[in-house]
């Protein structure tokens, strides 16, 4: 079965706000292009469009040009390649969603911009000290895109089911099944039994949607396809997008065979005000990170008391010497640098993860502040 779309999520808020930050992408330009022309290639193929939401991780405008600069690149190749092939009369659109920080500023004093649930309180200040903000496009801005005819769209921030909901919403399929396959496929195959797999196809219609591997071996269950409701979101049966909000408390999952699942019942709740989330982040400060191994018997046996007297003597001897603020924070590794005073395992020292006097153990120090 042929696609209709190759629709891809391109972006994260998983490794902070660092990349919004900067602007920049989270991975290295030589494998964006090496993966990005296998996709164009199969695009060509195939005859469908490419869709690519959030470009170059963050999603900000700079990303779009940078994505596009690189579709103009592959292109260029290919056609020398084959003059009459898959590089030639490419038509490309782009979506930008990079908004201004002292626009920003200026609409929350007009009472235009509301905090999400458990933000912490806002100021106009933390709105123009942003180094790059951006609203989250929903299906409407992806399926206007789509309307261009384009053979390729490179879109910047956007929610993630959007990028999948948007060309179902547009042929007339069930509202709720659409934002609900999008959900589900936001990921590929991390909804099946094999997450590394790669893609995942999703038939859209009338009545809901229905899940199908890709990869060969690989099977879909109604466990894993209902599972994925819970990534990335504090509601198992609800996920608000812009204008309007899922409701999966009645969805049915039905095996139709080892490998395909089908799905019905999901609610599309419509909102009266249209609302897109923003995305800010600004420089906090640096950070420096120090690897320490320690190997000595007596000092593995003792980590903790040797690192709570390292602490102590540097806010006794150096802190004062610092003109900024600044946070120091050991963590041990193997037994709370994941979480640090939040570890709940309790793998201490002489506990059942704890070191022994026989193995060496590790810290790492960071200082200042991070973006």
């Amino acid at each position: 079965m042929a696609p209709d779309i190759i629709a891809i999520d391109g972006g994260s808020t998983d490794s902070g706000p660092y990349y919004l930050g900067t602007g920049t992408c989270k991975y290295a330009r030589a494998s964006i292009k090496r993966e990005w022309a296998m996709l164009m290639r199969a695009r060509a193929r195939l005859g469908v469009p490419l869709l690519i939401g959030t470009a170059g991780t963050c999603g900000v405008d700079a990303m779009v040009d940078w994505m596009l600069e690189i579709t103009a690149e592959i292109a260029a190749e290919i056609a020398a390649d084959d003059p009459a092939g898959v590089g030639a009369a490419l038509r490309v659109a782009t979506l930008k969603s990079s908004q201004s920080p002292a626009t920003l500023a200026e609409q929350f004093d007009h009472g235009a911009i509301s905090a999400l649930e458990g933000a912490p309180d806002l100021a106009a200040a933390d709105f123009a000290g942003c180094s790059h903000a951006v609203a989250l496009a929903g299906a409407e801005q992806i399926q206007a895109a789509l309307e261009t005819g384009a053979d390729i769209i490179i879109a910047g921030r956007a929610t993630d089911t959007a990028v999948i909901a948007a060309l179902p919403l547009a042929r007339g399929c069930h509202p709720g099944g659409a934002w609900h396959g999008a959900k589900i496929g936001e990921c590929g195959a991390l909804a099946t039994d094999n997450p590394g797999s790669g893609a995942i196809l999703i038939e859209f219609d009338a009545a809901g949607f229905t899940v199908q591997p890709t990869g060969a071996g690989v099977q879909a269950t109604p466990h894993t396809v209902s599972a994925h409701m819970l990534y990335e979101n504090a509601d198992p049966f609800v996920l608000h997008e812009p204008g309007g909000h899922l409701d999966v408390t009645g969805a049915r999952y039905t095996a139709l065979d080892p490998r395909r699942v089908r799905v019905e019942g999901s609610v599309w709740v419509p909102t009266e005000a249209y609302t897109v989330k923003l995305e800010g982040a600004r420089q906090a400060g640096f950070q420096t990170v120090s690897l320490v191994m320690v190997r000595d018997p007596h000092y593995v046996a003792h980590i903790e008391d040797w690192v709570g007297a390292l602490e102590a003597a540097f806010h006794r001897r150096e802190a004062s010497n610092i003109a900024v603020d600044f946070e120091l924070d050991f963590r041990l590794m193997g037994q709370d640098a994941t979480l640090g005073v939040l570890e709940t395992q309790g793998l201490r020292a002489g506990g059942g993860g704890g070191s022994s006097s026989s193995s060496s153990n590790s810290s790492s120090s960071s200082n200042n502040s991070s973006s």
